[in-house]
């Protein structure tokens, strides 16, 4: 097994992890000229003399590093001559410091660095949403060193082993992320994570503490119907071994997590065991503030007036109990589980509603604290209100 760990720029993750079969972290600062997928309010911001010595440490103990550029659009800002120029100066200081590999969503950005820029290998991201083996082909022949199969394959292994088929560049999956099936605001999210961490518009990265309809319906979804958690995108660790044949390295999810959260998640996809409580493990379960290296609360200071009037983007931000508090996903009530999508029996022409495999699952493994779901639900459903009528835009 390898690993892909995320990197929240802790010197101390790297030691952690040493004895674990860490193939690269990956990372950015929070925000950058092409910007990338999860917030600029929670990721720590560190200098570049920071990036650089992680990036030295990690390449001493003989693990690669891979810088994260893919937020799937600019706004067509990347033909402007003038950030053009200060693109290809960001792609510079990468060579200069060694990255090995940068994730890219953007086509042409990729056609950009693997024309100029040869000494960075270039990895196809998530984001891609490659899906198929001929969109696999596609980018492998755009001349991608590797690729991030999307979300919506993490079950599918029809797809999973005709992608293998079609290509010869490492393959990569995300096993620890809860993200909703067919989840309709998953383009939109990504485009908004990528504005809200692009240098040039700082004020996106100020206002996505309290613009963010896209995880507050995700997350009262999951809290509403806990089957949702179940037929969410992830792998359990003792799972993996169903899929070594397809997948070459599992990249964690988490850069916004403490050292502590992933190293205890890549010990246990290391370990292919993980016999508690699952979400100790797994990304994007819900939202919340307590494992932040850094909250940068100077965005909320710089916001709109408007904005900051509005109470009910407060509520959120100080919710601060452990996710393990509210949900519980007993690990071991879930043996088994994995068969049916092995033997290729989840289709996703299929309405989830006649088929109803997940359901006595989640029955079975899933526990939801009422009385702390419920203060999350009133304060979701007050800031989603906020947001559909546009009380921060009022006149």
């Amino acid at each position: 097994m390898k690993l892909s760990l995320p990197c929240n720029w802790d010197l101390g993750l790297i030691e952690a992890t040493k004895d674990l079969p860490v193939h690269d972290f990956y990372g950015a600062m929070n925000t950058t000229p092409v910007g990338h997928a999860r917030s600029a309010f929670i990721i720590p911001d560190v200098t570049r003399e920071r990036v650089a010595a992680f990036i030295d440490r990690a390449h001493a103990l003989g693990r690669e590093f891979s810088y994260v550029l893919n937020a799937p659009n600019m706004a067509n800002l990347e033909f402007d001559p003038h950030i053009h120029r200060e693109l290809l100066d960001y792609f510079k200081w990468l060579v200069d410091i060694h990255v090995d590999t940068v994730h890219v969503a953007n086509p042409y950005l990729m056609e950009v660095i693997i024309e100029q820029f040869p000494q960075l290998k270039v990895n196809a991201s998530v984001i891609c949403g490659i899906c198929t083996p001929d969109m696999a082909a596609a980018y492998q022949a755009m001349g991608v060193s590797s690729l991030n199969v999307g979300l919506e394959v993490n079950r599918d292994f029809a797809a999973l082993r005709a992608i293998r088929k079609a290509v010869s560049v490492p393959v990569i999956i995300i096993p620890n992320l809860a993200d909703l099936r067919q989840c309709p605001f998953r383009a939109y999210h990504y485009s908004m994570l990528g504005h809200s961490t692009q240098a040039k518009t700082p004020e996106k990265a100020w206002r996505s503490w309290a613009m963010d309809p896209c995880t507050m319906q995700c997350n009262e979804k999951k809290l509403s119907s806990p089957v949702e958690l179940i037929k969410s995108c992830f792998i359990r660790p003792e799972d993996t071994v169903y899929y070594d044949d397809y997948i070459d390295i599992y990249k964690l999810s988490g850069r916004h997590q403490n050292t502590p959260w992933i190293t205890r998640a890549a010990t246990a996809y290391a370990n292919r065991r993980y016999p508690g409580n699952l979400v100790d493990i797994l990304d994007t379960v819900i939202l919340n503030t307590n494992h932040a290296q850094q909250l940068h609360l100077e965005f909320i200071a710089q916001s709109d007036a408007e904005i900051l009037e509005v109470e009910e983007f407060y509520v959120w931000g100080g919710i601060t109990y452990d996710v393990a508090e509210v949900i519980m996903i007993d690990n071991t009530q879930l043996d088994g589980f994995i068969h049916h999508f092995v033997n290729e029996r989840c289709n996703i022409q299929r309405w989830c509603r006649d088929c109803g495999y997940c359901d006595p699952w989640a029955d079975k493994a899933v526990k939801i604290n009422p009385e702390l779901a419920e203060i999350y639900l009133q304060a979701i459903r007050g800031h989603r209100k906020a947001l559909r009528t546009s009380k921060f835009a009022k006149q």
